[in-house]
């Protein structure tokens, strides 16, 4: 069996807190628990990389024993692939589905201007 570890994000006012909560996959029913906490300034590589060299030490089978899922957070992935290369890695569907209905209503607006923008062409041409 793997576990699972989600990983969330909640930007402050100054500092960036990561949560790195864990659920084992023969427990549904039950609520998750918090592996891991990084509190830091930046969303660097350097950040995380020692985050998860941490976690590696702490945690020798994590690499084999888990399924990470995140918001697909760059640096975040990144270091994960480089500490623990074999990792199974997913994306939170949750957060897929809102960045793709993110996406959709900025290609609206866009259009939408892009389509106000040439009717004033044409009036532009009447006058």
């Amino acid at each position: 069996h793997h576990q699972k570890c989600y990983y969330r994000m909640t930007p402050r006012l100054i500092l960036l807190t990561v949560m790195l909560v864990y659920r084992h996959v023969g427990f549904k029913n039950e609520s998750t628990i918090v592996l891991a906490y990084l509190v830091h300034e930046t969303k660097r590589l350097t950040s995380h990389i020692q985050f998860v060299r941490w976690l590696k030490d702490t945690c020798p089978l994590f690499e084999e024993k888990t399924v990470l899922v995140t918001d697909n957070e760059q640096a975040f992935e990144t270091s994960f692939r480089e500490v623990f290369p074999t990792l199974q890695q997913l994306r939170c569907w949750n957060h897929l589905s809102k960045n793709i209905r993110r996406r959709k209503l900025k290609e609206k607006k866009q259009k939408s201007v892009e389509i106000n923008d040439e009717q004033n062409d044409e009036t532009d041409k009447l006058n």
